[in-house]
């Protein structure tokens, strides 16, 4: 076990001054926090993705839609097991540099890979005196973005809204439409009018800007406004109050966040970015 290191330390992450005797200055502390935040609901996921089931349609016996399991996602499972094994290996050595006796590590279970994080999350301030501060950062940000990159999510086509087609009677077509921004117009499937993919777009954001959302999907709403981002990105701007979260969050469930608050910290944040040398 490393010793505890002098006042005035650098980041081992950016060797910016800690200020203090740490070894992970404050925002990389808070960018760790919030990726320790998020493993909960990231464990969640994973375990949907190890043992997730597709519904496989079949017009057998009257139409009956038996239920096919998908192939056991080895790759996902085995980032889970990196996952834990990492959260386990550096809550074991903070525990070892310095312990709450009102928190003991020894209350959680080595397979409570959420509980591990909770943990260490709360125990912050001694991870940062370890000695190997920086590769705690490296090792945990690095085990969590894997099994980020493990979850199956399905491309799916964009949702643009219900048609709103006037037939000639009067009626209004009220077909949701689904297309691609790849593609120059989107055809609705219940009528067969196409609309312009930049017309239903526009639309689409301004109507987003009033709704609320979660951090998977205002990553594809950024996009969409043309503010690229990503969820450990949000998270930690969430994290700093940059957009606070929304007040229809159902327990249990992810948070959310007002689409034109988050698109708007997007844009505060992007005018604020220093420019690079020599640039007009």
């Amino acid at each position: 076990m490393s010793d505890t290191p002098d006042t005035a330390a650098a980041c081992a992450v950016c060797s910016a001054p800690t200020g203090d005797g740490g070894l992970i200055c404050r925002t990389h502390t808070d960018e760790l926090r919030t990726r320790l935040a998020g493993v909960e609901a990231l464990v969640a996921e994973l375990d949907v993705t190890v043992t997730r089931q597709a519904r496989t349609t079949a017009n057998l016996d009257g139409g009956r839609s038996p239920e096919t399991p998908l192939p056991w996602n080895e790759n996902a499972s085995a980032r889970a097991f990196e996952l834990n094994a990492t959260l386990n290996g550096w809550a074991l050595d903070t525990s070892k540099l310095g312990e709450d006796e009102r928190d003991q590590l020894v209350h959680v279970h080595h397979s409570d890979t959420a509980g591990l994080a909770q943990w260490l999350a709360r125990n912050l301030s001694t991870l940062r005196q370890h000695g190997d501060a920086g590769q705690a950062y490296d090792e945990i940000s690095d085990s969590v973005r894997e099994a980020f990159r493990a979850i199956d999510r399905a491309v799916e086509p964009i949702p643009f809204g219900q048609c709103g087609h006037i037939f000639e009677e009067g009626t209004v077509c009220t077909e949701v439409l689904y297309g691609s921004l790849d593609r120059s117009v989107v055809p609705c499937r219940g009528c067969g009018f196409q609309h312009r993919t930049r017309d239903r777009l526009e639309w689409m954001l301004d109507y987003l800007r009033g709704t609320t959302a979660t951090l998977p999907e205002l990553v594809v709403f950024a996009g969409l406004a043309g503010q690229r981002t990503t969820e450990d990105k949000l998270r930690l701007m969430a994290s700093r109050q940059r957009f606070p979260e929304a007040a229809d969050r159902v327990e249990g469930q992810p948070a959310r966040y007002r689409v034109a608050d988050v698109l708007k910290a997007l844009e505060e944040k992007g005018k604020h970015r220093p420019k690079m040398a020599g640039a007009a």
